[in-house]
């Protein structure tokens, strides 16, 4: 069978039906982490790892978990919080618990590298600090404390020895558990009246065992829409859940309304499902599509009046159907976006992760002052005192290629070994600027302390983003960019001779600069060339993207080497919805760019339509495919959301949202990329070949079980 693009197919899903809802077994009812925290968390997106003070840990430092005391355990008569903590030097420092009733706090913190790293219990009401104690500080060895509360009166004891006591304004009945940084906790136990234990040991699931005085509830949670694209199988953390936790003594039922309607097949659905959950239990109930689920944009209304409280929540979601054949080599990856863990849309066929990792920020941030009142950190401090961020370990533990964009640009005097004048634009930071060319003794330091990091994780780095001259604070000049590449080439390669580098990272009309990159011999520290083919508002062939790329190949081809090459960033600019379920029309289009609020002359020029944008997308990435590259990575895609970024009407991202209450909904071209990936998955996609002929222009490609 022909796999031909830019002609892609909608295919029909299977459903689900006759599952049985799932539940916690005993007395114990499963929570999982609420906001802050995880997405999608009731299957871990990174499992917990060796090397807990019993078992297990959290791996990641930076992730914040958060679960609800109220109205499982009570404290009439105090309570107290047991666990097991240690602190990893880290200049932001850390917050290993909190206990909250919403007013005030009692939280163990290590205060950041401005403040010394000072270990304190303090007690809170809001932000305002009404009392602290200091107390020695930890260290990486995990070690008892327990904090107990009675009356007016909390005392801190570690390895059972009294260490602080502090004053309550009021007797302390928290609601919330809060773990901000939870690499630094283990063994969590919450009692009073019920008990909340926390051990990592099975996932993100707290075990409660709730008071038998607790007010009678059915409280309801949804499950699986975070990502914005939906899985139909029930061990992926994708697929559609609700839970109904039953925290009275005596059984409850609910009835369940669902509403859907799809935007392309013009699907309308009204169904119900019941559910029965024992006392004082939970109970997991898979939402059950009763109808064939297409490849669509779905938006879904889901109400009970039998829950507490009454059930009245909007998804929008789309579902992507894959085809029944063996996957050809991965092909497609997502640009540095989210901060959180958990986002990822896993029921697509995208792996390679990309991330990017700067030396100002990281060997710092330069925007704070934790180096005796002066901006950034000490230059000298260890490796491991440095502000390393937790997306890559995350990404890796997730399963993904991680590809890191390594940046040396210099942000601090310290940092810069050679200034430009003004034939590139500065931009100023804190008492300094961004720009320059790097100190290389010292940069050469941070890469070796980057690839002993992170040797066996990191499958390829890329130098620079976008050196060649369109954001002047991180251009290069072409005989700095050959000295920037030959350090990182040097000095990975002396750590990880497996990893591959890849060099340019070129955007815009990038050809010219990368041919006297290369006529100074930098490709001699390159594995491979990547580059960035932004078109908006045009598509692809309209601007003859096939021979810019076919110029960028003969450059390559002129070294004597094979030299792979990978899209480590293409986006669209496409207009954001003013309703959330219907793209913006054609016409309103045009009106909002006479306007000058979808784009106007700014660059790259005027948003695109929702439709334009996926075909624009869809070609984009076949081009590149007939090019050669290995991976196609898309710009844009962001788990968070403010209604204030509507004001202009566009948007990069690959998820658009209404402008009045910023609801989140996949869109026409979110879809086709979706569609995209799904049809191109069993494709052999380096090895296609051109079709221009009855007025389809694409790729015709092989696929991994024969055939093409």
């Amino acid at each position: 069978m022909r796999h031909v693009l830019f002609v892609l197919a909608t295919a029909v899903a299977a459903t689900i039906g006759g599952l049985a809802p799932m539940s916690a077994s005993g007395d114990d009812i499963y929570l999982y982490s609420a906001e802050p925290g995880p997405a999608n968390p009731r299957v871990p997106v990174v499992a917990p790892q060796k090397g807990g003070s019993r078992g297990r840990c959290f791996p990641l430092r930076l992730i914040r978990f958060s679960y609800p005391l109220k109205p499982y355990i009570r404290f009439p008569a105090g309570g107290q919080l047991s666990a097991a903590v240690r602190y990893g030097k880290h200049p932001t420092g850390t917050n290993p618990f909190e206990l909250s009733d919403g007013t005030h706090s009692l939280r163990l913190t290590i205060l950041d590298l401005g403040k010394n790293n000072q270990t304190q219990l303090i007690y809170l009401e809001g932000k305002k600090e009404l009392a602290a104690v200091s107390l020695d500080s930890f260290t990486n060895d995990w070690t008892p404390v327990r904090l107990a509360w009675k009356g007016t009166t909390a005392t801190l004891y570690r390895e059972e020895k009294k260490v602080a006591e502090i004053e309550l304004k009021v007797p302390f009945a928290p609601t919330k558990l809060l773990l901000y940084y939870a690499w630094n906790v283990d063994e969590v136990r919450v009692s009073g009246d019920g008990q909340l234990s926390l051990d990592w040991e099975s996932g993100y699931a707290a075990r409660v065992r709730p008071t038998p005085r607790a007010e009678p509830l059915l409280i309801p949670r949804l499950f699986g829409f975070d990502s914005y694209v939906i899985s139909l199988d029930l061990a992926k953390r994708d697929c559609p859940m609700l839970q109904l936790v039953n925290t009275g003594q005596e059984k409850r039922s609910a009835t369940i309304r669902f509403e859907l309607h799809s935007e392309v097949t013009g699907q309308d659905h009204t169904w119900d499902q019941q559910a029965t959950v024992p006392p004082r239990s939970d109970t997991m109930l898979p939402i059950q599509f009763p109808f064939d689920m297409k490849t669509d944009v779905y938006h879904l209304a889901i109400s009970s009046e039998q829950t507490d409280p009454p059930l009245k929540a909007r998804k929008h979601f789309m579902y992507v159907k894959l085809r029944d054949e063996p996957a050809g080599p991965h092909k497609f990856g997502f640009h540095d976006g989210d901060r959180g863990i958990g986002f990822w849309p896993d029921a697509l066929p995208i792996h390679l992760a990309h991330r990017y990792l700067t030396w100002f920020y990281t060997q710092g941030p330069v925007w704070v002052r934790w180096w005796n009142g002066n901006w950034g950190i000490d230059p000298d401090l260890p490796p491991e005192q440095w502000y390393w961020r937790p997306v890559i370990n995350a990404d890796f533990y997730a399963g993904r290629t991680v590809y890191v964009c390594i940046s040396g640009v210099p942000a601090l005097p310290w940092m810069r070994g050679k200034e430009y004048g003004k034939e590139f634009p500065r931009r100023k930071l804190c008492s300094d600027y961004v720009g320059g060319v790097p100190n290389y003794k010292l940069y050469r330091r941070f890469l070796r302390a980057v690839v002993n990091r992170y040797k066996g994780k990191i499958a390829f780095y890329e130098v620079e983003n976008e050196a060649n001259g369109t954001h002047g604070s991180q251009c290069l000049k072409p005989e700095d960019y050959l000295e920037t590449c030959k350090a990182v080439y040097e000095e990975t390669k002396a750590v990880d001779p497996n990893v591959r580098v890849f060099g340019i990272c070129g955007t815009g009309s990038f050809i010219g600069w990368m041919r006297k990159v290369f006529e100074l011999g930098a490709h001699r520290y390159m594995d491979g060339v990547s580059w960035h083919t932004y078109v908006t508002p045009h598509i692809p062939d309209e601007v003859d993207l096939p021979g810019k790329l076919a110029r960028a190949r003969q450059i390559m081809g002129a070294t004597g080497k094979a030299m792979p090459a990978i899209n480590s960033e293409t986006g669209t600019k496409i207009a954001l919805r003013e309703t959330v379920d219907r793209p913006v029309s054609d016409a309103r289009l045009q009106e909002l760019i006479k306007e000058g609020r979808a784009g106007g002359d700014s660059w790259p020029g005027h948003a695109m339509s929702e439709r334009r944008g996926g075909a624009s997308f869809v070609e984009n990435a076949i081009v590149n495919f007939l090019a050669g590259a290995e991976y196609f990575t898309f710009f844009g895609w962001k788990s968070n959301w403010a209604s204030t970024e509507w004001k202009d009407c566009i948007s990069w991202a690959l998820i658009s949202a209404s402008n009045k209450d910023a609801q989140r909904t996949p869109a026409l071209h979110t879809l086709a990329v979706g569609v995209l990936t799904a049809q191109m998955e069993p494709a052999i996609h380096t090895s296609g070949r051109t079709v221009k002929q009855y007025g389809v222009r694409g790729g015709i490609f092989p696929k991994k079980n024969g055939g093409e």
